[in-house]
């Protein structure tokens, strides 16, 4: 589930644009930002935090306002900052 997107995992018709994204500069698909969200509740529950605070942290490091408006090709690079997370080290 995103901010802006509540309907993960439900099927949405894709939104009208007028704007054309290239390469890599597509959202992620759903199973990336699943991957994603498991990923914050993962690092939450290891680490004694909520998995709000580990979206936040992402959302800020990556310079977006949701995590659905993270580039896909950033994709394995969320992947590998979450994995390397320590909480602790940024919030004190």
């Amino acid at each position: 589930m995103t901010k802006n997107n509540p309907s993960v995992g439900m099927e949405v018709q894709p939104a009208v644009t007028t704007r054309a994204h290239g390469p890599g500069l597509e959202p992620f698909n759903t199973y990336e930002l699943h991957v994603v969200e498991s990923l914050f509740a993962w690092v939450a529950e290891q680490q004694d935090a909520a998995p709000e605070t580990v979206r936040s942290v992402t959302e800020a490091s990556f310079g977006a306002h949701d995590v659905g408006a993270i580039p896909r090709k950033s994709y394995d690079e969320v992947v590998r900052y979450l994995l390397d997370l320590r909480l602790d080290d940024i919030l004190n």
